[in-house]
């Protein structure tokens, strides 16, 4: 598999041109109050260790620093990238109908995945996984489908153990800003815990996984977090309810 080849520069101007619209910044001003506590968070750790006397005041970031950071996070290294060729910056807008997006989460130990993070699923592809399983029943149809999802998405062990699903609903008249492309199985070479992931007989062995491109993934810059829920077991539409 090649090395995904892509305009960095030219993403992160399209990426800037929507952050720059007047509906997202309630989001960037959001984004920018929680940069704002973890720097403040970070500063007075470091203090502990070492005062260095009053901190430095927080300068807020721009959109086009956000979206270069989004393009760079969302891309990956170059040579072990998260995504692959083409890779668009859209703007995800739901008319008359919702759109909803998923992603796996944990939330039980110190490799936590919270509900909040910014790799999520297409609704499509989660409902041709759960069609996929549909010769089984029970607590067996979720573990499977939970496993297929943890596949298609090359979610490496470490990085999240995916026990649940959270669902996130953009309803009508409301749009994010995202990027999309093709997962690759490369970006599991950056977990840094084990098993150790470097070739694709690795991703077979290792993880029963088939190192082929994967699926559409959707990385998101910014959203509501309101826009978010979880997926209860007991529902009886899990795991698209």
């Amino acid at each position: 598999m090649g090395t995904p080849i892509i305009d960095r520069n030219k993403l992160s101007s399209q990426l800037a041109a929507l952050l720059s619209k007047p509906e997202y910044k309630q989001m960037l001003a959001r984004e920018n109050e929680d940069r704002e506590m973890r720097q403040q968070k970070n500063l007075r750790r470091a203090n502990l260790k070492a005062p260095s006397g009053k901190p430095s005041a927080y300068q807020p970031a721009t959109a086009a620093q956000l979206a270069k950071e989004a393009v760079d996070a969302a891309f990956g290294d170059v040579n072990q990238p998260n995504l692959l060729d083409p890779v668009s910056v859209v703007e995800l807008r739901a008319a008359s109908t919702e759109i909803c997006l998923y992603r796996l989460y944990d939330g039980i130990s110190h490799k936590t995945a919270l509900t909040l993070g910014r790799w999520w699923c297409t609704c499509s592809l989660l409902r041709e996984i759960w069609q996929a399983t549909s010769n089984l029943a029970g607590d067996n149809r979720k573990r499977r489908t939970l496993e297929f999802l943890k596949s298609t998405m090359f979610v490496h062990p470490s990085w999240n153990f995916g026990t649940n699903i959270v669902q996130m609903r953009i309803g009508g008249g409301c749009s994010v800003p995202a990027i999309i492309g093709r997962g690759s199985w490369t970006a599991m070479k950056s977990a840094r815990s084990a098993p150790q992931i470097q070739t694709e007989d690795d991703v077979i062995d290792k993880l029963g996984m088939t190192p082929i491109p994967g699926p559409k993934q959707v990385f998101l810059p910014i959203f509501n977090d309101m826009w978010v829920r979880g997926v209860p077991d007991l529902s009886p539409d899990w795991p698209l309810s």
